[in-house]
């Protein structure tokens, strides 16, 4: 039988098993397409006109929050500034940049840390 090439960037093998390939992950790659980032330490919408337009105004009616302890949205992984005024909190308490927050709902409908489904429907209970 003739041995596979090895590579060490791509050779992982469980201590019983046959080596498998698979290749590198690398989340930069997989996020740069949803999120780019402005000199300003700002994120951006990258293709604004691709968004759902429900999901703006829903995440603006978010409540706008300093981020007190957070250091960083987790979706740009830019650091919150204490004036920032684009913090949102989300139904499940998290806290993110209203752009970065905006562009996630728009692929994915969960919130990116503990993936608590966000809907665009409210309860009887929301204005």
């Amino acid at each position: 039988m003739a041995a596979l090439p090895s590579d060490s960037r791509f050779t992982y093998a469980a201590a019983d098993s046959a080596p498998v390939s698979r290749p590198p992950f690398d989340l930069d790659e997989v996020l740069a397409p949803t999120v780019h980032y402005s000199s300003g330490s700002q994120c951006h919408e990258e293709a604004s006109l691709r968004l759902q337009p429900d999901w703006r105004p829903f995440v603006l009616a978010f409540p706008a929050v300093d981020p007190g302890g957070a250091n960083q949205c987790t979706v740009c992984m830019e650091g919150f500034r204490s004036s920032d005024e684009c913090g949102r909190r989300i139904p499940c308490g998290h806290v993110y940049h209203a752009d970065c927050i905006t562009t996630w709902l728009s692929l994915y409908d969960s919130c990116p840390l503990c993936r608590l489904k966000v809907s665009l429907e409210r309860t009887n209970g929301d204005k």
